[in-house]
This record gives C-alpha cells, structure tokens and sequence, in this order.
C-alpha cells in the first residue's frame, strides 16, 4: 500500500498521479490476497478509483464554464446621494434591480452596496421628498465602483425657522434652570460641554478650577469643597433635590453623569427659588444636574422608525405627504416652536442649519419617534430641534376636510 505522505502530486493524463498511484497499490495488494478480509481494500481502491476520475473531470473543465463562474462575480457599489444643492441626504434607499443588492445612505450622505452583480445594471434610488431616480451602473467583478448620485427635491417643506443667536433662547426641560439661571449670570456655572472638554476624574478637579473654590481633606470626606475660605461646608442640591441631610461628596459622581453644576460662593448670591434656612446655606451652595438618558436619533438600533419605515406608512396611505392633502400641515405660531441656540456653538458664532423630518398627527402635535433629520447637521443644532419639537403646534393636514397624518419636512436656520 502506498502511504499518502509519499504520493507524488505530478499530473497524469488529467488526474493528480498520487490519486492514480493509490489506486493501484490497493487493487494489487486486493488481487494478490482474495479474501474476506481484503473487502475493505477493495472498497478503498474504488473510492480513490473514483476520486481519480473526479479531480481529471475537474481539472479539464472546459474554458467556458470557467467563465460562467466568473459571469456569476460581484462587485461593491460605494458613494454619495446629494440634494441639488449639493447637501448630503440621510437615509436614501438604493437598490439594483434584478438583485437583492441593497443598502440606505448613512448619516454623511454615504452609501456602501454589498454583492452586486458584475456588469452593466440598474440602480434606482428614492428617498422621501425628494423624486426618484434610476441610474445606469457598471461593475466590475471583485472591484469596488463610485457612484454620485443627485435628487431632487419636491415639496414637503413647512416655512423655514430661524433661530437667531440675538433673540433670547427659551429653555425647557429637565435642566431648564440650570440654562436660565446660567443667562441671568448669577453665580459659577459648569456646563455639559465644559464637562466633555476637561475629561476630569473627579468632580472636585472640575470645581478647583473656580476661583474661589479649595478643595482639601476633612473628616467629611477626603477630597472636601471649601467657598471663600469658609470652615464650612456648602449646602448641596442634587437635581432640584435639597440634601438636608448635611454635606454631599461630590466624588461620589462621575463627571460624565453631570449635565451642569452651579456655584454660589455666599448666601447673598444663592437665586430665591434655591433658598434654604440662612444657616444652612451661609457658607454658599453647590448644585448638581444629572445627564439625562440620550434619546435615539433615528437610523439608531434602539429608534422605533427609519427612513424606510416612513417609505412604507406612506405607501400604505397611513401617512400623507404635502402633495397628496387638500391643506399642508403648518406650524400654529412660530411662538410654539423656538429652538434655544447652543450655547457653545453661539458663543463660537458658529452657525447652521437642521433639515428635520416628521410625523405630524391628525391633532396637530409631532410624532416624535418618527423625528430624524434628512441632511447631516451638528449634533448640537439637532438636539436643540428635537428638544423643541414636543412643545410645538402644528394646523394638522386635511383631506375632505378631514384632518390627516403628514410627513413634514421643516428647515431651521441657526443664524448670529
């Protein structure tokens, strides 16, 4: 018997030789000895026989079928979708026809398309607001291709909204009186974005960076806050919650969990609706705020519709668009709806714009687990939105008089 570590991979007549040699080493050794106990050895020779025959089948494959395999190849279709002005749009469904080749533009505009079959195609492209588009592709197999691809839009739009870094911002909220206090500039403020930038370990590293602030050890806690060089300890709120129990370590919080923190070094400069009895805020205040839970932007794994979800509730009429009611959907009073500036981006002068997208119910209020936006935008105008968007009033959509479900698409200007 001839051991498979020894064979020789030489090619004979089609057929890898060490398969052939096998092979025959089994059938001699089978016919030299006939008996029962050689049946297994018979059977091994037929089966290399058989692999013998496989592998010279396989490897004369004709030319032709070799090149069906490759006709069969796939490519990847990357790119952009833009509006006519050249924005990026969020949420874009791309598919090849004749294919399961699909994908949605991402939250930059971009698109990447998996398995598309190599050759001459067709992409069609649709997003809502906008009309669709089919366009020719050509893909090469195993080959990445670019692909620009342009909208345009047709009307969804209410009026836009212009939020004006002038105009005094209007807060709501949970951390509403921490931003109105912060505007009256009464007291030591430590925002969200001051809090993101330092990075601190501890919340006394943020605090000593106050004037006026010592932090140093006590039979309280190791790392204490002293104001102005009182012996005392401040009176400490957490999240509109006075500790009347005595001194809160502050350490006890991770930096990142604060939305803000107020200072008040005397009891003088402490705002009214913070009052306590005078001993016990005789030697200042510290305030604390929570961050709140992120809510989801949509196109986020945890958000309840996407891009496409709104596709499919207009096709089945559960949803409207502006051209297909009888009245558009408008806001009720540009009072309703007022957007504050961040307060980072206007103290930067930094300026931008949000191009929100929406449900607006039969009663005139936004669905806001269909809120997302349809061009990329800073995070800070888009929180600023979505945080407005739940005290606004909308004149709902009717058809025959009857009041009706809308997607709304609403431009909002953040100006200096």
């Amino acid at each position: 018997m001839v051991p498979l570590a020894k064979a020789d991979f030489l090619f004979y007549n089609g057929a890898p030789s060490f398969a052939l040699q096998h092979a025959g080493a089994l059938m001699r050794q089978t016919s030299t000895s006939p008996n029962r106990r050689n049946a297994p050895l018979a059977r091994a020779a037929a089966r290399a026989c058989a692999l013998a025959a496989l592998l010279g089948a396989a490897i004369a494959l004709p030319p032709t079928q070799s090149m069906a395999q490759e006709s069969r190849a796939v490519g990847v279709l990357t790119g952009v979708v833009r509006d006519s002005s050249g924005e990026r749009l969020v949420g874009a469904e791309l598919v090849v026809a004749n294919s399961r080749a699909r994908s949605f533009s991402n939250d930059t505009g971009g698109f990447r398309v998996l398995g598309v079959p190599a050759g001459e195609g067709t992409l069609r492209v649709r997003r809502l607001g906008y009309a669709p588009r089919t366009v020719d592709i050509s893909i090469a197999a195993g080959a990445s291709t670019h692909q620009e691809i342009v909208l345009e839009r047709v009307p969804l739009s209410v009026d836009a909204v212009v939020v004006s870094a002038e105009a005094r911002p209007v807060y709501s909220g949970w951390a509403a009186k921490f931003y109105q206090r912060m505007e009256r500039g009464q007291g030591r403020f430590i925002t969200r974005e001051d809090i993101d930038r330092r990075n601190a370990f501890r919340v006394t590293d943020l605090l000593r960076s106050l004037p006026g602030v010592t932090i140093r050890s006590s039979r309280v806690a190791s790392n204490t806050v002293f104001l102005r060089g009182q012996r005392c300890t401040p009176f400490i709120w957490i999240d509109n919650t006075p500790a009347m129990a005595g001194y809160v370590d502050v350490d006890n919080f991770q930096p990142s969990s604060l939305e803000g923190i107020e200072v008040y070094q005397t009891a003088a400069s402490v705002p009214a609706e913070l009052s306590v009895p005078r001993d016990r805020m005789a030697c200042g205040m510290i305030v604390l705020w929570s961050r709140m839970p992120e809510r989801p932007t949509r196109g986020a794994s945890s958000s309840r519709y996407s891009a496409g979800d709104l596709a499919a509730l207009v096709s089945s009429l559960k949803v409207y668009t502006a051209d297909q009611v009888d009245s558009k959907a408008r806001l009720e009073s540009v009072e309703s709806f007022r957007p504050a500036y961040p307060t980072a981006l206007r103290a930067l002068e930094t300026t931008g714009s949000v191009l929100a997208e929406f449900v607006v119910d039969s009663a005139g209020r936004v669905e806001m687990d269909t809120f997302g936006v349809v061009t990329p935008a800073r995070t800070e105008f888009i929180e600023a939105v979505r945080a407005a968007l739940p005290r606004a009033r909308f004149i709902p959509a009717t058809i025959d008089g009857r009041p009706v479900r809308q997607l709304v698409h609403l431009p909002v200007r953040f100006d200096v």
